[in-house]
């Protein structure tokens, strides 16, 4: 027979045997990706549809050819649409073929970006800078969509939390300087490219969906403000690419 003293050791004992406190929650899982411009599904229904453009020409391997080195990102690709347009190749590439080298390409632009604070074309440059920065953000945003689901976790969590620490630093440069009327293409596509990037990162473990939201909100109102600006006459106060430009956001 037990005494009490040591009785109630060998209680405190198995009971912390058997009870090691409330279980941890499990962990977020990532979410389902690409989503922006179609979903997996969508997109295997259309490759599966030999009628369908994608299914026709989803042999072409659009990411071969790139010559994107991401070291030296700042120096030989400031052509306004030349390095966002990489990113959004390089994953529709991944997306239509399943090769990684693809995804892999496209992990080590955007480290060779985040190592440089994300160059772009016109960067610092006043009433330009803007612009090229939407672009870049747009296509970071598409890039991530298509690829992410290829990359290690690690990998992931790392390059994600860099970019989304650029974007909340976009933001705050967004409020202060840049007008919330949406009366310029500059304004437009820096709106549209934030919006479509933090679209992206929402709902991503490791990261605050409380920070990322109201760069979504903040964006859906200037593109919004985009369609209010046409007359009765259905012109625009800008000439017709600048209108083009605007609505590409």
């Amino acid at each position: 027979m037990l005494n009490p003293r040591s009785g109630t050791a060998l209680s405190i004992f198995l009971c912390s045997s058997v009870w090691a406190g409330p279980a941890a929650p499990p962990p977020a899982e990532p979410p389902e990706r690409p989503r922006l411009l179609f979903t997996r599904a969508e997109l295997a229904k259309r490759l599966a549809d030999p009628e369908d453009p994608l299914s026709r020409h989803k042999d072409l391997a659009p990411g071969d050819g790139i010559r994107a080195d991401p070291s030296r990102v700042d120096a030989d690709y400031l052509d306004q649409m030349e390095m966002p347009g990489f990113l959004i190749r390089l994953g529709l590439a991944y997306q239509l073929t399943g090769k990684k080298e693809y995804a892999r390409k496209t992990l080590e632009i955007l480290e060779g970006l985040a190592d440089k604070d994300f160059p772009y074309w016109c960067k610092g440059t006043p009433n330009a800078d803007d612009i090229g920065g939407g672009d870049l953000l747009g296509g970071i945003a598409l890039a991530v969509d298509c690829c992410a689901p290829a990359w290690e976790p690690e990998e992931r969590k790392r390059i994600l939390s860099q970019t989304q620490r650029y974007l909340l630093g976009w933001h705050e440069s967004f409020k202060k300087f840049w007008s919330y009327n949406g009366r310029g293409n500059h304004t437009a596509i820096a709106a549209g490219g934030m919006g479509t990037l933090a679209l992206s990162l929402l709902g991503e473990p490791g990261l605050d969906d409380a920070m990322t939201r109201p760069m979504v909100d903040d964006a859906q109102r200037v593109v919004e403000r985009c369609f209010t600006l046409f007359n009765d006459d259905g012109a625009y106060p800008a000439d017709a690419m600048y209108c083009m430009y605007n609505l590409k956001s």
